[in-house]
């Protein structure tokens, strides 16, 4: 192992220690909340029957609706197939609801919160349940505006009548699909899709009814919605001082077992490393369904997805256009703005704990900024497939020195850079792995 002779002084990244609570963006309370209203309040027609964002259907919070708001989201935006609807808060003994239904043989709507709150969508909870003498069957589909604006909807739930559905749903785990709003009276769903849940922009629920044939009304209330939001962990990246000077362990036992810069081989003959990307259709964090990198070609000095398709604007692979990885340099895949898929494509490298390097592992010596100075990338650090933390990187050097936590033989460190915007490109970057007892 090479013993440490010189590190460049920099100052360290910091992991917040204490992440903030959860947060919750939520209408009425799971077993009823009769507080909202006191009476019947008629939503006002006629109805958007083409999805219109920014539009408030829900009415003006104050004293006639929702005076106690505080830590509760009362405005959202109703489309219906119908401009005539019959929407309205209803005042109810087991809990003030959003009623919506049309006495047609068959309708639909949806109710979406804009502005949801920074951070990582993890649950939805609604109480969803069937109502008029005309309701027949019904089901809806939990929605998502993802950060790239487009929509996803989950697989459908059954509504039934009288009981109700308080399901609380962990979305990860449930299937989504392309979903188009409803655009003049009808609303889309297409193929499986992968979700993006990092700092969604909307969420809501789809449903849709069917009645008998006569005229009696049909409807749906939903006495309770809660979206949960989990904290994204930060990582605070620090500007560097580029000034080297010599330092050596005051303990004397710290190793360098590990330097990506001059272990990088495209055989990848050097024990440890493993060079990869998330491929279309796989999510950051999904290491099992991850991807190789493949030299470009014998004498080549890069890694990249396919050898057959050279990076570039049009010949590049989907999703991966310009990716690529060489000694010092990475350059990521396509952000989630312009994919294809609406998630974030990253090179992925990992290193592995080989025998005799365990202890308490940092970085050290570490660099990154972006080849051009106006580009940013998204930098993820793993320790074990838990994600420790994220940051944006930008155009100006800044160091990420960390301590690790101990590691033993076989545990993986792992770091990801990818797309973050339109601008996304190419980093420099060094890091070493140290141990030390």
């Amino acid at each position: 192992m090479r013993l440490i002779t010189a590190l460049i002084p920099l100052t360290l990244i910091t992991v917040a220690t204490s992440l903030q609570s959860q947060t919750e963006l939520q209408w009425g309370k799971l077993g009823g909340d009769t507080e909202i209203t006191q009476s019947i309040i008629k939503l006002e027609r006629p109805f958007n029957t083409t999805f219109k964002a920014g539009t408030q259907t829900s009415p003006i919070q104050g004293n006639g609706y929702y005076p106690n708001a505080d830590g509760y989201a009362p405005s959202f935006n109703l489309t219906a197939s119908s401009p005539q609807a019959n929407a309205s808060i209803a005042n109810k003994p087991d809990g003030d609801s959003i009623t919506t239904g049309k006495n047609e043989p068959s309708y639909q709507s949806m109710v979406v919160w804009e502005n949801a709150p920074e951070g990582r969508l993890e649950n939805i909870a609604i109480d969803i349940k069937g109502s008029g003498s005309g309701f027949i069957s019904g089901s809806y589909r939990l929605l998502i505006q993802q950060a790239n604006n487009s929509w996803v909807a989950s697989q459908p739930f059954e509504i039934t009548k009288p009981a109700s559905d308080a399901s609380d749903r962990i979305v990860n785990n449930l299937k989504w699909y392309h979903f188009t709003p409803v655009t003049d009276k009808e609303a889309t769903i297409g193929d499986p899709t992968p979700v993006n849940l990092d700092n969604i922009k909307s969420v809501g629920y789809y449903n849709r009814l069917q009645g008998n044939a006569t005229k009696s009304y049909r409807g749906c209330e939903v006495s309770y919605f809660k979206a949960t939001f989990a904290p994204m962990k930060q990582l605070q990246v620090k500007a560097s001082s580029l000034k080297s000077q010599e330092k050596k362990p005051a303990d004397g036992k710290t190793r360098i077992i590990a330097d990506f810069e001059e272990d990088f081989k495209i055989d990848n003959s050097q024990s440890g490393w493993t060079y990869q990307w998330n491929p279309t259709g796989v999510e950051i964090g999904q290491s099992d369904r991850y991807q190789d990198l493949k030299p470009e070609s014998k004498k080549s000095w890069r890694l990249v997805v396919d050898p057959a398709k050279k990076p570039g604007a049009s010949s590049g692979p989907v999703n991966a256009r310009w990716l690529m990885a060489r000694k010092g340099q990475i350059t990521s895949g396509d952000s989630s703005e312009v994919s294809t898929d609406g998630l974030t494509h990253f090179v992925i490298v990992s290193y592995t704990i080989q025998p005799g390097e365990a202890g308490i592992i940092s970085i050290q010596d570490s660099q990154i900024y972006g080849k051009n100075e106006n580009s940013s990338n998204a930098l993820h650090i793993y320790v074990k497939d838990e994600l420790l933390g994220t940051d944006v990187t930008t155009g100006k050097p800044s160091s990420f020195n960390i301590n690790l936590g101990r590691m033993d033989e076989g545990d993986t460190f792992t770091l990801a850079v990818g797309g973050y915007n339109k601008k996304s490109g190419g980093v420099n970057i060094q890091f070493k792995l140290c141990s030390s007892q």
